[in-house]
């Protein structure tokens, strides 16, 4: 049986999947345009790398949070897949999808040489 926490979690996470699969819509920032200014078709270029970089982010988030409520049915949610303990409430109230304790967050940046900058600050 889900807690009302879990419930309520649940809620959060449906509806933030909702938000970004409308927001993924906007496929056509990606349209390829040319422009006779090389100053100019940088730019479009540009903003085609950075609209694609959005794309790919929103897309993994959506893998993260489908998961996160494959394990509120599981009744996992809440649980470090790594080592097992119990994640922080105030790490899942900022990232609800968080699938690792921040200690185990932390121990994966090191490991791949990410100092974490590009991601949201970790809550205990």
């Amino acid at each position: 049986m889900l807690t009302t926490e879990t419930q309520q979690f649940a809620r959060v996470l449906t509806d933030k999947l909702a938000e970004l699969t409308n927001q993924r819509q906007g496929r056509d920032r990606i349209a390829i345009e040319t422009s006779p200014d090389e100053v100019e078709e940088c730019l479009l270029a540009a903003e085609r790398d950075i609209a694609l970089m959005d794309l790919g982010r929103k897309a993994s988030t959506c893998r993260e949070i489908q998961a996160a409520l494959q394990r509120v049915q599981d009744e996992s949610f809440g649980i470090c897949t790594s080592c097992e303990r119990e994640i922080g409430q105030r790490r899942l109230q900022v990232i609800p999808w968080a699938a690792l304790c921040v200690r185990c967050q932390e121990a994966l940046e090191r490991e791949d040489g990410n100092d974490g900058d590009q991601f949201l600050p970790l809550a205990a």
